[in-house]
């Protein structure tokens, strides 16, 4: 290591020992160790790469002032853990456990009598066991870990149900990510609009990138992107202000949509003093279409149907997309229209599904006609996982994609059970996976796929009952919803002829 390079390391951990804890190394040290993640090593931070990525944001902070206060926390606790236990071992953690103290039904342990789960604790240095009043494990670590990969190995203990992370509520703000990129590092800071900065005025985004030398530990800045809402107010947009006498004007957006006869356009207005604007700006807003007639206010919303589809549909297919949405005019009435012509939607692991028909969203007409094909798949051996995981890694990065391996958290056997039961309505594939959990999920996805409610009896129960009763009350609702023989009329059509500003 260059010897300059060693010194501003050594800066830095000397800057992170101030006492009082200083706020911004903090939050730094948390950005870092979130980015280190994927080189983590057996649940272990990977502690030279951390503190090179250490090295690296201190350098671009102290550097560049339009992202010294940007750091990124963690979408879930690094230091605790939550272990679910079957009932089995819970009865027996209860008599062989040593107890230090018991306030309010839980009990602190010194130790749970059982051997792999006190080598683990010991292992990951746990500074608290607690064993609930409900029933389950809340473990505590004197040291950050990666936590997906640390919940893998307890979850490997027999009578471990499940291993369930900690979720924080994410700030909205300043994203931060790492891609390696030529031996170097490429820091993408991804901000929004600064409080009381001109940008804020009309919400901007703004994406800074920088690359990081690591041989060198030299930093640049290579470009900066982002969009600003240009105030551009066509005729339309204007007709709209007047009429609803609309003050404090932010941004107008235009959406022009045709058929063969006349246009109509969708208007939508931000207006107003902005709302929590540290975290991106929110306004009022104001829609309507206006057409030869005169303005329309009552605008229905877009993808309403389209949830629909997405909850039925996307456990197993992935992402559903339509192929085309138009805007769609009876009886005097708009109404949106999303058309599925040989569509296809493809999940994580990429199964693909084809989708045909069409789902209508409007005040007082919804409904949805559609035909799903399911995919050929194949089984779920050892190879099969093992070329999944080959087809990922050839689009992720290597680090990023040892680290899922390491995890498990895509391609593993189970997960291919789940999938693969519902596309193949096959209920014995759900019944070989081992975790509870994953199991009643796939049943879940069964009943979904065939809208069979006996499916749904098919799921463990839980101390509510939810999900068995949420699988119940889906099945029935998009029953009485299913496909009907004929498409619907959609009266007139208009198509986007012309994009002025974008709609959300």
């Amino acid at each position: 290591m260059p010897r300059g390079r060693e010194l501003f390391l050594l800066a830095v951990l000397v800057g992170l020992a101030c006492d009082p804890v200083c706020a911004d190394d903090a939050a730094r040290l948390e950005t870092a160790t979130g980015l280190s993640l994927p080189y983590s090593e057996s649940g272990f931070i990977n502690e030279e790469i951390r503190r090179e990525i250490l090295a690296a944001l201190t350098l671009i902070q102290e550097h560049y002032p339009e992202v010294r206060t940007a750091y990124r926390e963690n979408w879930y606790d690094l230091r605790t853990l939550l272990l679910t236990l079957t009932p089995e071992q819970r009865e027996a953690l209860q008599t062989s456990s040593t107890v230090l103290s018991t306030a309010d039904g839980d009990a602190l342990l010194a130790a749970t009598g059982i051997d792999e789960l006190d080598r683990l604790n010991a292992r990951f240095k746990a500074t608290s066991v607690v064993l609930s009043k409900y029933g389950w494990l809340d473990l505590t670590f004197a040291e950050p870990l990666a936590m997906l990969e640390v919940a893998k190995q307890y979850e490997r203990i027999a009578g471990v149900e499940f291993a369930v992370t900690h979720k924080k509520d994410r700030p909205a703000g300043t994203l931060i990510t790492l891609k390696e990129k030529n031996a170097n590092w490429e820091f993408k800071f991804s901000a929004s609009c600064v409080k009381n900065s001109t940008d804020c005025v009309h919400g901007s985004y703004k994406h800074h990138y920088f690359t990081y030398d690591r041989q060198s530990g030299q930093v640049r800045k290579d470009r900066e992107e982002g969009i600003l809402a240009i105030l551009e107010c066509s005729a339309s947009d204007i007709a709209v202000i007047e009429k609803y006498a609309i003050s404090e004007l932010v941004s107008c957006h235009t959406r022009t949509y045709a058929n063969d006869s006349e246009t109509v356009d969708l208007v939508h207005i931000e207006h107003g003093r902005g709302h929590d604007c540290p975290s991106g700006c929110f306004y009022d807003t104001t829609a309507a279409f206006v057409d030869r007639q005169g303005i329309h206010p009552d605008v229905p919303k877009r993808g309403v149907t389209r949830i629909e589809i997405a909850d039925r549909f996307a456990p197993v297919c992935g992402n559903v997309v339509p192929s085309e949405t138009v805007l769609s005019r009876a009886a005097g009435k708009y109404r949106w229209a999303d058309i599925y012509e040989d569509a296809r939607a493809r999940d994580s692991y990429g199964t693909e599904c084809v989708i045909n028909g069409y789902t209508v969203s409007g005040d007082d007409d919804r409904r949805i006609e559609i035909d799903v094909a399911y995919p050929t798949v194949s089984n779920c051996s050892e190879a099969t996982i093992e070329q999944a995981w080959t087809d990922s890694c050839a689009t992720n990065s290597p680090a990023t994609c040892e680290y899922e391996r390491r995890i498990g958290s895509r391609f593993s056997q189970d997960d291919c059970f789940e999938r693969t039961a519902a596309i193949k309505n096959t209920p014995a594939l759900c019944a070989r996976i081992a975790n509870r959990t994953h199991k009643s999920r796939c049943y879940f996805k069964l009943a979904m796929t065939g809208l069979e409610e006996d499916r749904c009896a098919l799921i463990a129960t839980d101390e509510n009952d939810r999900m068995r009763t949420r699988c119940t009350e889906q099945v029935r609702k998009y029953r009485a919803a299913q496909s009907r023989a004929s498409a619907p009329d959609l009266g007139e059509v208009f198509r986007l002829e012309a994009r002025r500003g974008s709609i959300d």
